[in-house]
Order: structure tokens, then C-alpha cells, then sequence
């Protein structure tokens, strides 16, 4: 089975949507952007009372209007350049005006989908978090609730500049038509009309592009801020005291492949791979609601108290090196294992030890490069979430160092 996280995204980068999204007349921009935002916030859904009812169908109302744009201008553009059609000019006009009314009327219902669906569940968010404030300090967090208000305003602000703008932007081959109908065509006042066009549709592409993603991509800026306000106001699993505690949690551990090697051919050159690793980890780590322990070389030791956190986490950490891997050659790639087990652990201080330890630092080995793998107890608490490719081990791969009875093993393929 193939599948999708569960939990926090990372945020999205825009060459894909630079270039897919001007090929594809905006049809590949809805359609993964609106792929994007719905898995996340379906998969929070049940979190929210009355949520999933903002999730409504206007993603496929704008695919269909973009695709009907782009057949108008199939149509009556492949007609008169290589068909040999010669419609009279008021039926020319009226299918570019047609064409430009449809991608409009379908930027517009995206754009509004996108910012009413971000803000309903940015703001159930907030609702939860000055209630949580509320119930464990007894004050509400006013100052969220203000920051909340004071960004969406402008969000929206730069927004509704954007789709005003737009129209004429959009409209912009309907006045280009409407002067060579008139007798421009050929004339010097043609280039300028062409370039206008050209101009105009640019502008519109990039300034579109950056503010859907920047709609994104602000509100998973927020959503990360609220999850390390949330870290910070309740006790870390583990800060504890001089005597050590016993607790349940579920351990992760990472390992980048080949970076021994990679020292010894290039120093610098691993030690700056290295260093990106660390923050990408990182900050996987915090958006999860993990806490780093430690870091051995490459290594991290992190615990959860979720399970589901620490699967995810894996997940996402693992997406988001695939993603930078991409283009490069072998030995600018980041591959790593990660292992991920949920056991009694000895919490003391800052550290954490137990047979718990033990068994997940066995099991990242039988990770594969770029992959996931996680104890039978873990798979029993996340298989209903996972959507990804699980493969179960058969119990004679399964060799664990000093461990007695060793677990039932599943590895979780990107």
C-alpha cells in the first residue's frame, strides 16, 4: 500500500510550481497545492469540531475551468494559425474574452477556497492552544490571539490586491486581440501589444505563485510556531529529576549511511552535508513534538511520547532529504536509516537509558537507505494512519545484536 504522512508538512518550494504551473496553464498548481493543503488538514480533521465541512469541492471547479480555458485557447488559437479557420473578429474576441473570463473565474475560486480553508483551520489551531493555556495556566494568551488577527489581515489584504490586479492582467490579451482585430497586426504597435501580453502574463504567474504559497507556507510558519509554544509549556519527556523515572515512550533513531567514508575522502565536504542533516532533523524534530537527547557523530537519539509523532516525524525527515537529494550526484546525496521502537526507557536527567534504547538502536540498522523501520509494537498503534509502502520482515532477516527475543520488524519505504 502507497501513501501519504499523517501529521505536519513541511513547507513547499516553488520551482515546481514556477515551472509545472506556467506549462500546465495553473491546472498543476491547483491540483497539487489543493492535493497538499486537503491531505493536511484532513488528516487533523478529526481534531476540529466542524472542519472537514470547509473542505469543500472548489479545487475541481477550477481544474475544470483552467481546462476549459485552456481547450477555448486550443480551440480557436490551433484553429486560425493552423487550421485555416477564419471567424469573423466579433467571434474571435468572444472566444479570447470567453478563454480570459474562464482562468479567471478559475484563479478566483481557488485563491478564495485556499484562504478561507487555511484560515478556518489556522484558527481552530488557535483555539485549541488558548484553551490548552487556559486550562494549565488558567490565562488565555491574548497576544496569540491578536498576532492571529493582525496577520490574517494583511494575508488578506495582499490577497484581494493580487486577484484586483489580476483581472486586467488576465484580460490583457483581450484588449492585445481586440487592436490587431482593428489593423495593428504587423505594425510596430503589434511588438509592444505582443510583449504587453507576454509582460502581463508573467507578472500575474509570478506574483500568483507566491501568494497561494505564501498563504501555504505562512500558515505552516504558524502552525510550527504554536507546536514549540506547546513544547515549551509542558514537561519535556525528558527533564526529570536526579532519580531516574520509568516511562513508555517511543524512541527514534537516525543514521546518515556512508558518512565515515565520506570523511575520509572529503572532510569539509561531509562536514557541511553534516550540517544540513542537523537542521533538517531538527527541525522535524520540533515540529513533531519530539525531544533530542543526543547526538553520537551523525546519530540522533530522540523520544516521543507518540508514537504516531515519531513515525511521522521519520516520514517527513526522510521526504524532505528525497526531495533535496533530487538532481544531485551520489556524493552530494544525504541518505540516512532511521529506526524507530516504543518501549520502557530509564529517564535520569537528560538522558535516557534502558532495553527500550537498546532494541531501537538495533533496529535502525535494518532500515534501508532513505527508508524507515519500526517494531511490531509501533506498526500496532500507526498501521490505520500509514499510507505508505510497509514490507514485514520475515523473522529469519530479523537478526538483533544481545537481544533475546528480538521484535517483529517493518520497514516503511518512501
Amino acid at each position: 500500500m502507497t501513501s501519504r504522512p499523517f501529521g505536519r508538512s513541511p513547507p513547499i518550494g516553488t520551482p515546481a510550481f514556477a515551472v509545472f504551473g506556467l506549462l500546465t496553464f495553473w491546472v498543476y498548481t491547483v491540483q497539487r497545492l489543493g492535493s497538499e493543503v486537503r491531505r493536511h488538514i484532513d488528516s487533523r480533521a478529526g481534531e476540529f469540531d466542524g472542519l472537514a465541512g470547509v473542505v469543500g469541492p472548489l479545487p475541481r471547479l477550477s481544474v475544470i475551468s483552467f481546462c476549459s480555458a485552456g481547450l477555448l485557447v486550443i480551440v480557436w488559437g490551433g484553429g486560425i494559425l493552423f487550421g485555416g479557420w477564419d471567424p469573423s473578429p466579433p467571434v474571435v474576441l468572444s472566444l479570447v474574452a470567453a478563454s480570459a473570463l474562464a482562468f479567471y473565474v478559475a484563479v478566483l475560486t481557488f485563491v478564495l477556497w485556499l484562504l478561507r480553508l487555511v484560515r478556518a483551520h489556522e484558527q481552530a489551531e488557535l483555539a485549541r492552544v488558548l484553551l490548552r493555556s487556559a486550562a494549565t495556566s488558567g490565562v488565555v494568551a491574548g497576544d496569540d490571539d491578536v498576532a492571529f488577527a493582525e496577520r490574517w489581515t494583511k494575508t488578506e489584504a495582499r490577497t484581494t490586491l493580487f486577484l484586483v490586479v489580476a483581472a486586467p492582467l488576465v484580460a490583457s490579451p483581450v484588449v492585445a486581440t481586440h487592436f490587431f482585430l482593428g489593423g495593428a497586426y504587423g505594425s510596430l504597435m503589434a511588438w509592444w501589444l505582443l510583449g504587453g501580453v507576454f509582460g502581463a502574463g508573467a507578472v500575474f504567474h509570478a506574483w500568483g505563485t507566491a501568494t497561494v504559497l505564501g498563504i501555504w507556507n505562512g500558515h505552516l510558519a504558524a502552525e510550527r510556531a504554536q507546536l514549540r509554544a506547546g513544547e515549551t509549556s509542558r514537561p519535556s519527556p525528558v527533564q526529570g529529576t536526579d532519580d531516574p523515572v520509568r516511562e513508555l515512550a517511543a524512541i527514534m533513531l537516525t543514521d546518515m549511511v556512508g558518512y565515515s567514508k565520506a570523511m575520509e575522502i572529503d572532510e569539509n565536504g561531509a562536514f557541511r552535508r553534516l550540517q544540513v542533516h542537523n537542521d533538517i532533523v531538527r527541525r522535524q524534530i520540533r515540529g513533531h513534538h519530539g525531544r533530542e537527547v543526543k547526538t553520537i557523530g551523525d546519530a540522533f537519539l530522540v523520544v516521543f511520547r507518540s508514537a504516531n509523532d515519531a513515525v511521522n516525524c521519520a516520514l517527513n525527515v526522510q521526504r524532505v532529504f528525497a526531495d533535496f537529494n533530487q538532481g544531485k550526484d551520489d556524493g552530494a546525496k544525504i541518505r540516512i536509516r532511521i529506526g524507530v521502537h516504543l518501549g520502557d526507557v530509564l529517564i535520569s536527567g537528560n538522558d535516557v537509558f534502558g532495553d527500550g534504547v537498546n532494541v531501537a538502536a538495533r533496529i535502525e540498522p535494518m532500515a534501508e537507505p532513505g527508508g524507515v523501520c519500526i517494531s511490531d509494537t509501533v506498526y500496532a498503534l500507526v498501521r490505520k494512519g500509514l499510507e505508505v509502502t510497509v514490507e514485514r520482515m520475515a523473522d529469519d532477516q530479523v537478526k538483533l545484536k544481545n537481544i533475546a527475543i528480538a521484535p517483529t520488524l517493518y520497514r516503511l519505504r518512501v
